[in-house]
């Protein structure tokens, strides 16, 4: 019979646990990393931490790695980088607002085609509200703000007819 978890080790577990692998956990609490891995879905460690690894945080919100670090990259998240694999870390609640901000977005292209509007067109009066610049090639733009600026236009051309 597996002996019964101390108190302290459950703590040195929950502290270790983003920084350290389960093999190093495991020597180091003299457990099999069969054990500390049962016992961190006892303890649901991974689930209740503020921090969680750049692909756990993908993951959990739906994006792959590639598509969650080009997320976090536009919503300026500085993610720190510990323990002997550097892994890059992330809060949840800074997670949780990069993938707002960017789900708050929208591609042009895709935004031209949502709104049956032709994608020159929509890029253009963008250029000239000021909301982007020529030289980036696949924006993304506020869906709040394509929307004022498809807006704007439409009220102009009706004042011009």
């Amino acid at each position: 019979m597996p002996r019964p978890w101390t108190e302290a080790e459950e703590a040195t577990l929950r502290k270790r646990y983003l920084v350290a692998t389960v093999e190093e956990i495991a020597a180091e609490l003299g457990r099999t990393a069969g054990a500390v891995y049962d016992r961190i879905r006892v303890l649901k460690v991974a689930t209740s931490s503020p921090l969680k690894t750049v692909g756990a945080a993908a993951e959990r919100l739906g994006f792959t790695y590639a598509e969650f670090d080009s997320v976090i990259a536009r919503a300026r998240v500085t993610c720190s980088v510990i323990g002997p694999k550097q892994r890059r870390i992330i809060t949840r609640t800074e997670a949780d607002r990069a993938a707002k901000e960017w789900l708050a977005t929208e591609n042009v292209t895709q935004a031209a085609r949502a709104r049956d509007i032709s994608s020159k067109m929509l890029r253009r009066w963008l250029l000239e509200a000021g909301v982007l610049r020529a030289a980036e090639a696949q924006p993304r733009v506020k869906t709040a703000t394509i929307d004022q600026v498809i807006a704007e236009r439409r009220a102009q051309e009706g004042r011009a007819a």
